[in-house]
């Protein structure tokens, strides 16, 4: 399968509103990824046991009516009641479309720590019937070396005085200068000149330690695609 690692990422397209949002990225359309999801983890107010207030934890994406897609670190030491997914949303905060969680997988060989197989499956209590899937890629998918591939969520759009920068230029070194800090979980796409499958997901957010301090990194989706069809049931 192809190596996440060797595209080319020139653009990062998010937010607050799929908005202000990675760093170094910019407003994304509406309906231009509306596979995209946002986890959201409940948690008791330690000063207020009747208090749980759910927040925004990681991205994610709809890979089947009932099936979300997203990193294994995000649901580490979690129960699945504690998970809330909000599901065909550009807003982050938007309370419409909240849907629970039946229960979830991590890999069986996640090592937490060093992002090894850092990849999870949550399925949802409901199908969602009305929402577009993404498509995985495939190994014989063939992108080329310049293709623009983008990474969706709702980060942050700076962090201690990175500038927002264009990320459309040729001042994008790729491998330190792609800043994703807060969008765990969210996808790698890529675009395709196949009609039926528009964009792609290549890879899984699993390391994003803000601007120019280490490399993004990129669980390989296209190599999980088996493990993800075991669950499943079907190959997204």
């Amino acid at each position: 399968p192809p190596a996440v690692g060797s595209l080319a990422l020139k653009a990062l397209s998010v937010g607050d509103q799929l908005q202000s949002d990675i760093v170094g990225g910019h407003k994304a359309d509406q309906y231009r990824w509306p596979w995209m999801v946002a986890i959201f983890v409940k948690e008791k107010n330690p000063h207020n046991a009747g208090d749980t207030k759910a927040n925004f934890t990681c991205g994610g994406t709809l890979i089947h009516h009932q099936w979300v897609l997203t990193a294994a670190h995000c649901v580490q030491c979690l129960h699945a009641k504690q998970i809330r997914v909000h599901v065909g949303i550009y807003k982050r905060d938007d309370p419409r479309n909240e849907t629970k969680v039946k229960y979830f997988s991590q890999h069986e060989a996640y090592a937490h720590g060093i992002q090894r197989n850092d990849i999870a499956l949550l399925k949802l209590s409901q199908p969602v019937n009305d929402v577009r899937l993404v498509t995985l890629s495939k190994a014989s998918d063939v992108f080329s070396s310049d293709i623009e591939c983008h990474v969706a969520g709702w980060g942050n759009t700076k962090q201690d005085g990175c500038p927002l920068k264009a990320r459309f230029g040729n001042s994008c070194p790729v491998s330190h200068d792609v800043c994703i800090q807060g969008d765990s979980g969210g996808p790698l796409m890529c675009p395709t000149k196949n009609k039926n499958r528009p964009w792609v997901q290549l890879g899984i957010v699993n390391q994003a330690d803000g601007c120019g301090e280490k490399p993004s990194i990129f669980a390989n989706a296209t190599y999980y695609r088996r493990w993800i069809a075991e669950k499943v049931g079907v190959v997204p």
